[in-house]
């Protein structure tokens, strides 16, 4: 009888403890340049990459080719696994770890030890070809020195503050990998941030503009006159104009507008009003404090029933009044 429980007992002993045992599993995920899968020489993960540190992410030597090395991890800690929607089942269960090894590869060739980064790990070179996420950038006409690059000032609340879609080597000007063809660096900006029509800015990367041309998306606009060119932003869309045409923001590119003369005289007529709000509204400074005409004029214009209106994000403060939420 004792020989019957033990060879009843043992198994399920041998089976609780295996089950117990803390277990992980590996796999490779293979991804070329566009993120499309790829069949790699290995699923399972290896000991170790042939890989280092450039810019802010890893990347690794496999065969000929050089990938972008991303890592992910999920654990489920020992105890009784739950289904979603569905009540824990009630055998114990040992830690489980599941790891992922992303490997995405550059367009080759590249020169895996000359490989650098630059503009804070947004683009990198090997010294004969440049890359941005993952992929060439296209430049053919002349070669691109890595070690020139800089970003355009841009329509901020800070002047100082660098805009980060397009950038240029002295040569080209870049918006990712794409090259803006045609684009004069030595006059190119990234200046025509949107305002909506209460003066407050909203930054837009669709418009750009150099000396003699607007851009949109990095291609050149035909016809649009860069010198009365602005953008203004409506309740339901974002419209570039110059004096005598007009473009709607299509997120991904811009379509022109059949606008009569009125229609367009009536936008410029709401841009110039944003743009003396805005700045009217300068005058507040950044940590709340009122200052320039509202602060000169604020006895006087409390006194008269006509205090000084100061507006940040979704709060106006009324000068030596509560402060009341508004929509915008």
């Amino acid at each position: 009888m004792q020989k019957i429980i033990l060879l009843l007992i043992v198994p399920f002993v041998l089976i609780l403890a295996a089950a117990l045992l803390p277990r992980t599993s590996c796999f490779v995920n293979w991804l070329d340049s566009d993120l499309h899968r790829l069949d790699g020489p290995f699923s399972q993960c290896p000991k170790q990459l042939d890989e280092r540190r450039i810019g802010l992410s890893n990347f690794a030597r496999i065969g000929a080719n050089v990938y972008r090395v991303g890592r992910d991890e999920s654990v489920q800690p020992a105890g009784f696994p739950c289904l979603i929607g569905v009540a824990c089942l009630p055998i114990p269960s040992g830690r489980r770890t599941w790891k992922k090894i992303e490997l995405i590869r550059l367009d080759g060739p590249v020169v895996f030890e000359r490989l650098k980064a630059y503009m804070d790990g947004e683009y990198m070179s090997d010294g004969n070809a440049m890359f941005n996420d993952y992929k060439r950038v296209d430049a053919t006409d002349f070669p691109i020195d890595p070690t020139r690059l800089r970003r355009f000032p841009c329509f901020q609340s800070d002047p100082g503050v660098p805009c980060k879609a397009y950038i240029t080597d002295g040569r080209y000007v870049f918006r990712g990998k794409a090259v803006v063809y045609g684009a004069d660096p030595t006059s190119f900006s990234d200046d025509l941030g949107s305002l909506d029509t209460e003066g407050y800015h909203l930054q837009s990367t669709a418009f750009t503009r150099d000396r003699t041309s607007v851009f949109a998306y990095g291609k050149r606009i035909n016809g649009a006159d860069p010198a009365t060119f602005g953008v203004l932003r409506k309740p339901n869309e974002i419209i570039g104009f110059d004096k005598q045409h007009a473009w709607r923001d299509r997120s991904d590119e811009v379509e022109p507008l059949d606008l009569t003369s009125d229609q367009l005289q009536k936008l410029r007529a709401e841009l110039e009003s944003a743009r003396a709000a805005r700045k009217a509204r300068s005058a507040i400074s950044e940590d709340g404090r009122t200052s320039g005409p509202c602060a000169l004029n604020l006895e006087l214009q409390q006194s008269n029933g006509s205090p000084c209106v100061q507006r940040t994000g979704d709060q106006r403060t009324v000068a030596g009044r509560p402060s009341i939420s508004i929509g915008r």
